[in-house]
């Protein structure tokens, strides 16, 4: 506005600048000089560089930032803490929001049904929990943090669950855990809240051993890149590059899926001869399609681990169904599906 000496910076900002007023809508003058204080503060020259050196020098000589969501930890790492309707984190960590008695029994009221459901279709049912990164790499939460570790979260009762009812599960805690000793890479992005390829590597070996296909090998190097989400959150992802990890050879491109039922739903094909995937799933299984999408002749990937829309079950006839679900988001299980089944199915 006043200036362009410094260039603006892409803001991470959730909300849009003011507008200018116009004092044609209103004829009280001391209204116009609210809303005009309130849009210069907004659009001051070099307003967003300001903000973000302000939330830069916090960062790196005071270790804090005002953004609730985003956990400092230490070596670089940051975690999420989602303060709104993104799933639970530390407080899942603490095994402070179990799940009551009576939830449990919705959960498995559900899950019940569902592989009951799907078994009748002589359809393979596979759950499979992608681990918080906190559970992954606890070890750089600040200390007042990782004192407060619960050996029983809801993980754990899920888990239970999935025993009694007989579903098959992939659970990558411990293998993850293992992993990351044995790897000279991370498995987790530092500054992002998603796992990289390498972890997503392990998760679909994991899958295809579980479900008896041969996967394939893969080595991988690392590059530098660019800050991740939880950067962004901070606006200093343009000054943070961290290691990211890629593989030495090309991975199944998704350029030749093809958009289908819903938004971020999408469906590939590859050899006839492979059997047919339904995948409900979430972010972080960006990471994890590109294995798997060529084992098999078509796999829908379908955006979303709540109301899930299981007549999509009925079109597609799949030989199996993933619900690929984060650790954070287990809640949505309360609500996992919109249609009932017919009794004939229960």
């Amino acid at each position: 506005m006043l200036t362009n000496i410094v260039p603006e910076l892409p803001s991470h900002e959730n909300r849009k600048p003011t507008s200018f007023p116009s004092f044609g809508k209103t004829s009280d003058f001391s209204l116009y000089l609210k809303e005009f204080d309130l849009y210069f503060k907004d659009n001051f020259g070099m307003r967003s560089f300001l903000v973000k050196l302000e939330l830069a020098l916090n960062f790196f000589l005071f270790r804090e930032t005002p953004m609730k969501d985003v956990l400092i930890g230490n070596e670089g790492w940051l975690y999420y803490e989602p303060q709104k309707k993104d799933g639970i984190t530390l407080d899942d960590f603490y095994g402070n929001v179990n799940f009551t008695p009576e939830k449990i029994k919705i959960i498995q009221a559900k899950l019940h049904k569902l592989n009951r459901y799907l078994k009748s279709k002589n359809t393979k049912f596979i759950f499979f929990v992608t681990p918080n990164k906190n559970t992954i790499y606890p070890e750089f939460l600040p200390r007042e943090i990782l004192e407060k570790k619960s050996n029983y979260t809801r993980f754990h009762q899920i888990q239970k669950i999935l025993e009694e009812e007989s579903i098959d599960t992939i659970d990558l805690r411990s293998i993850l855990s293992q992993k990351k000793s044995q790897e000279k890479y991370e498995l987790y992005y530092k500054t992002d809240s998603h796992w990289n390829y390498l972890g997503a590597y392990w998760g679909y070996k994991s899958l295809l051993d579980k479900l008896k296909i041969q996967p394939k090998e893969y080595s991988f190097h690392q590059f530098y890149h660019p800050g991740g989400d939880l950067a962004g959150m901070l606006s200093i992802d343009y000054l943070i590059y961290e290691n990211d990890i890629k593989s030495d050879t090309e991975l199944g491109s998704l350029k030749d899926c093809i958009s289908i039922y819903s938004k971020d739903s999408f469906y590939c094909e590859s050899n006839e001869k492979h059997p047919r995937l339904v995948m409900y799933r979430d972010s972080f299984s960006i990471w994890l399609i590109p294995y798997l999408k060529e084992h098999f002749s078509r796999s829908v990937y379908l955006w979303g681990t709540a109301n899930i829309d299981l007549s999509i079950i009925e079109k597609e006839k799949p030989d199996i169904v993933i619900i690929q679900i984060v650790e954070r988001h287990l809640d949505n299980l309360l609500n996992l599906y919109q249609n009932e089944f017919s009794d004939k199915e229960k």
